[in-house]
């Protein structure tokens, strides 16, 4: 794949990734009424105190790989494809890219390049809000290296926004149909990703 349409891709990716999350702030505490002055003399009280608990909200959390994704079959690389589309939506909401290392190969290019613009927009405090993919549809095509599979995967992306930098404005990431293929390569045991790119 050329590195300009490599680049453009990864851009796209991210773009189009990531999992909803609430950003709205915490609703202030309630103002008590100030109690009416009395002229009756009152004894002193120690001030009572109620502790409070909260709850920091939960953060993404990270797929888990089913066991079918970890045989060298067909039926094992499409269970691997659904399992990376949703490491994608988890690398577009956390920002991190621990995983998207872990399940490429070497040489792929594209997924350098997605790990190198998650990582800057990170470093600039950008955040992602929805934008998810869901796959609908996966369609195996013929490859005569049993430790090779490519797919064609219909996915549908979810609406969204995204802010690459924390001073940038938001850009809306609009609802659509792609077809992506996803070429695996069967590598120490697993499937891992060699490359990613629409089709046509």
């Amino acid at each position: 794949m050329r590195s300009a349409l490599t680049a453009a891709l990864a851009t796209a990716l991210l773009s189009l990734t990531g999992c909803a999350h609430d950003t709205k702030r915490a609703d202030p505490p309630p103002t008590s009424p100030i109690a009416a002055t009395s002229t009756t003399p009152t004894t002193p009280t120690t001030p009572t105190t109620t502790a409070r608990t909260t709850t920091a909200p939960a953060g993404p959390k990270a797929p888990f790989m089913p066991a079918a994704a970890r045989r060298q079959t067909t039926a094992g690389g499409k269970a691997f494809v659904k399992y990376y589309i949703g490491v994608l939506n988890y690398a577009g909401a956390s920002l991190s890219t621990d995983l998207l290392d872990r399940l490429s190969t070497g040489d792929c290019e594209v997924c350098h390049v997605l790990r190198d613009f998650t990582d800057r927009m990170r470093r600039r405090g950008g955040m992602q809000v929805s934008g998810a993919w869901t796959g609908l549809r996966i369609q195996v095509l013929p490859r005569n290296d049993p430790s090779e599979r490519n797919f064609v995967v219909h996915i549908h992306v979810h609406r969204g926004t995204e802010q690459r930098e924390s001073t940038s404005t938001p850009q809306r990431i609009k609802a659509q149909t792609v077809y992506d293929v996803f070429a695996l390569k069967w590598h120490a045991g697993s499937w891992r990703l060699a490359d990613l790119y629409p089709t046509g």
